[in-house]
């Protein structure tokens, strides 16, 4: 994967999680990193909670994500992204 950028995230992000591999995915992460599954849902807090967010997302198909906006300073950046999870088969 390609984390060479804030840009490149969202394309490994999406690559990561179409894999289907959990280990993947949870590589983009720091060990203590926090992730809102939803909005109005209580964070993931480190590796084993955000697995098990990731993991219901993954179950109802494959990822697409249109990138909002990339901010970079020398090695530190900032996105977003809107996501889309639609059913079928990876």
């Amino acid at each position: 994967m390609n984390r060479t950028s804030a840009q490149a995230f969202h394309q490994d992000f999406v690559e990561a999680f179409n894999s289907g591999d959990i280990d993947i995915l949870l590589g983009l992460y720091e060990p203590h990193a926090a992730l809102v599954p939803k909005p109005g849902q209580d964070p993931a807090s480190g590796h084993a909670e955000i697995g098990e967010a990731l993991k219901q997302d993954q179950a109802i198909g494959v990822m697409t994500a249109e990138t909002r906006y990339c901010i970079q300073s020398g090695s530190r950046g900032a996105s977003g992204r809107r996501p889309a999870v639609a059913g079928g088969r990876r």
